[in-house]
């Protein structure tokens, strides 16, 4: 009776080979997972910091219906605009609105290889209906962090 007692006892526990085999799928998991997790991070931080374009993007619309011309619809401040907030959000490290109203975003925490991440959405006309295109400066052969990105943004 003794003696399987103690033979329970010594087999109770797991093998250094068990041990092993739990630490090497752990770390081939973990290598695949956190990839994914930086890049849902990354997009969630680029939708953010998209939605804070929205109001500019709706006043140069309607400022283009009332005025007629994209051309004087650029600056903040005027012709129904809202002013850029100042500070910017913390997602943002930079946001203008240039000559043609592109609005040009530049993201805080975003970084790709290059540098930080750009997006410019340039208001189109096609058919009488005022579009936007956004082209991000990390888009790649159709892939980039940004959904809905069409094309290169050269700096």
């Amino acid at each position: 009776m003794y003696i399987t007692h103690l033979l329970r006892r010594v087999t109770a526990g797991f093998s250094l080979i068990e041990l092993m085999v739990v630490v090497a799928i752990m770390a081939i998991l973990s290598s695949l997972a956190i990839p994914a997790y930086q890049q849902y991070s990354q997009r969630a931080k680029v939708t953010s910091a998209l939605r804070h374009a929205q109001p500019m993007q709706l006043a140069v619309a309607l400022c283009w219906q009332v005025e007629g011309s994209l051309a004087r619809c650029n600056q903040p401040g005027s012709r129904g605009l809202p002013n850029i907030a100042n500070p910017l959000p913390a997602e943002l490290s930079q946001f203008l609105v240039s000559d043609n109203a592109s609005l040009t975003l530049e993201f805080a925490d975003v970084v790709m290889d290059s540098g930080p991440l750009q997006v410019q959405l340039t208001p189109t006309l096609q058919q009488g209906m005022l579009n936007w295109q956004l082209s991000c400066s990390d888009y790649t052969g159709g892939r980039t962090v940004v959904s809905g990105c069409l094309s290169q943004l050269t700096r």
